[in-house]
């Protein structure tokens, strides 16, 4: 009999964010003793992933979450080693796969034989456990880097529209990998996924915050402020209050002049908690502000629940900027809601001249993009930063 949380879970699919990637793990037990399998299955997948008997020897494991769909190969390949390994009852296990659509009718039907197009189970085969190899060499690679071996950093200007000042630089971090330069998009996640994003993001902002004050110590850059991504994981991890304090003092780069961008995803957990942890960090004199506003599961509403400096809205709100009637009145009473409630604006992916005075225009504070200036190394501001 399927379990109640897993049916329950499936059936909530529909109203969760349609950029989230969701999976199931189906196990065929065979003749093996199913509370053993069972205990193998919870030892090898993540806290939080839901467990159900399906039968008299299968299992199905729903995976919510998942930073990329390659994350459930990985859990794929840590439940087979779990129940090939020594003294296990299975000897071969057959572990099938299949991705969930939060616009599926039926995301239930899954778990039944014959349910036509919803249906789409694949065998853990020798192309996925490549791909899932691929992964694992990823992965021992990027554990290389949590010291900030092979890591690099970009800045990315932000500039006031009103006078065209340049208010800050954000801090972008970038792998150097097999002589390439690895954007965020492609590591993050998987650091997102293995927690090395605590090490990885501890690195980002001790080397930013030296940076700033190595760029004062020669005279520029006075007037600049610095902006770093921290994940809701690395918020939330032990000690990192403390941990801000230490690099506040150590660099002495003095109050308000960093801002710690985090993405909505931490209203995923309590509130109250994040709201806590963030109001320790204003009390150290640091400013807060949201990045990716309105792309994933928060309002307007939550905002006064949380000490927030600043709004980062979207670049999806701005490419159709002045083209499109309706998203351009979105932008609009979305920056003027913004305002109203004492926050600064923020809006990023500004590519073109007529986005800039649009937003301007709109009377939003801060715009960044490539019209503004792409990522660069240290070196290559120095003209800016005067």
């Amino acid at each position: 009999m399927l379990e109640h949380r897993l049916l329950s879970a499936l059936g909530g699919l529909r109203s969760i964010g349609s950029a989230q990637v969701v999976g199931l793990l189906r196990v065929d037990g065979g003749p093996a003793r199913p509370s053993e399998v069972a205990e193998r299955i919870r030892d090898a997948v993540r806290p939080g992933d839901s467990l159900a008997v399906v039968g008299p020897s299968r299992f199905v494991v729903l995976c919510e979450r998942l930073g990329h769909p390659d994350d459930l190969l990985a859990i794929a390949r840590r439940v087979e080693r779990s129940l090939a390994g020594a003294g296990s009852p299975l000897d071969e296990p057959l572990i099938e796969l299949a991705y969930v659509s939060p616009s599926d009718p039926d995301p239930t039907g899954l778990l039944h034989e014959g349910a036509g197009p919803n249906l789409r189970w694949q065998v853990f085969d020798d192309d996925l456990h490549s791909r899932a190899a691929g992964r694992e060499r990823t992965e021992a690679a990027l554990r290389a880097t949590r010291d900030g071996t092979d890591l690099v950093l970009r800045y990315q200007p932000e500039v006031e529209l009103a006078t065209g000042r340049l208010a800050a630089v954000e801090a972008l971090v970038r792998w150097e990998r097999d002589g390439e330069l690895v954007g965020p998009d492609e590591f993050i996640p998987l650091a997102e996924e293995t927690g090395l994003i605590v090490p990885i993001g501890a690195w980002v902002l001790r080397a930013a915050c030296t940076q700033l004050a190595d760029w004062r110590s020669v005279g520029l850059a006075r007037d600049v402020g610095l902006a770093v991504n921290v994940s809701p994981r690395q918020l939330l991890h032990h000690g990192f209050v403390d941990e801000v304090a230490a690099v506040l003092a150590d660099t002495g780069i003095g109050t308000g002049s960093l801002t710690i961008e985090i993405t909505e995803a931490v209203l995923l957990g309590d509130v109250d908690v994040a709201g806590r942890l963030l109001q320790q960090l204003r009390d150290l004199g640091v400013r807060i502000a949201i990045d990716d506003f309105g792309t994933g599961y928060s309002s307007l509403t939550y905002l006064h629940r949380l000490p927030v400096d600043a709004v980062k809205l979207d670049r999806t709100f701005t490419d159709g900027l002045g083209t499109d009637e309706r998203l351009t009145a979105i932008v609009t009473a979305v920056i003027g809601l913004i305002h109203a409630i004492g926050l600064e604006s923020i809006v990023e992916g500004v590519s073109t001249q007529e986005q800039h005075d649009r937003l301007r225009d709109l009377g939003c504070g801060l715009a960044q993009g490539s019209f503004i200036g792409s990522p660069a190394a240290p070196d290559d501001l120095v003209a800016r930063l005067r």
